[in-house]
């Protein structure tokens, strides 16, 4: 689960000091309410108890989403410092990747970001992927075709969907052409289909089996 932590913060309205819950941990695979905040701007608002005025307050964090395979830690963007913490961060993370190479978290790149509105950026970025995939998925199955999920973090990083169509009882780079060939026949707006086609007509099965999330 998400974990919180307590900093007391001045309120720039009114100048009265108070105790605040910051947190510090956001399972967005759990918390959906919070990765929403985050989504929304809200995540870093906090309301003065004293004269009940809405302020906007960073803080670091680490965001983690197993299932969607996202490890992002994010440093406030305009406190002073910030680019050295961040830089020790990253070198942290890799002494702690070697010592745990078989932690669930450290089976793909994590980001860094300085700013919730950049992890924001990756998340709503994620949700058009989805809703790409979404229509790809329907198309393909009016027309029988099964669908192979790609890893998340390879989809997001070369700008494919989450999954992948194929023709036939065997996923290979063959059947997954042909498949990709017939669908944006019938919609050619679906891009990072179309992206994905161009990558598979150059991929060994090797390439193409990597993508693949067992």
């Amino acid at each position: 689960m998400s974990n919180k932590g307590k900093k007391t913060v001045t309120c720039p309205h009114c100048g009265k000091s108070f105790d605040a819950d910051f947190w510090t941990v956001v399972r967005g695979d759990l918390d959906f309410e919070l990765k929403e905040m985050i989504i929304n701007g809200e995540f870093d608002l906090l309301l003065c108890p004293e004269c009940n005025k809405l302020f906007s307050y960073e803080d670091t964090f680490v965001y983690i989403d197993p299932v969607d395979e996202i490890m992002a830690f994010v440093m406030p963007e305009k406190n002073e410092g910030s680019s050295e913490i961040m830089e020790k961060v990253k070198a942290d993370y890799e002494i702690i990747k070697s010592e745990n190479p078989d932690s669930l978290t450290m089976a793909y790149k994590p980001y860094y970001f300085l700013g919730a509105e950049s992890l924001a950026e990756l998340l709503l970025n994620d949700r058009d992927i989805e809703e790409e995939t979404e229509v790809m998925e329907f198309m393909a199955k009016e027309r029988g075709f099964p669908q192979k999920e790609i890893k998340k973090s390879v989809a997001r990083e070369k700008n494919f969907l989450f999954s992948i169509p194929y023709e036939g009882s065997s996923c290979c780079v063959s059947s997954a052409v042909s498949a990709c060939e017939k669908l944006l026949k019938e919609n050619d707006s679906l891009k990072r289909l179309s992206s994905f086609l161009n990558f598979l007509r150059g991929a060994s099965e090797e390439d193409f089996k990597s993508l693949l999330k067992k």
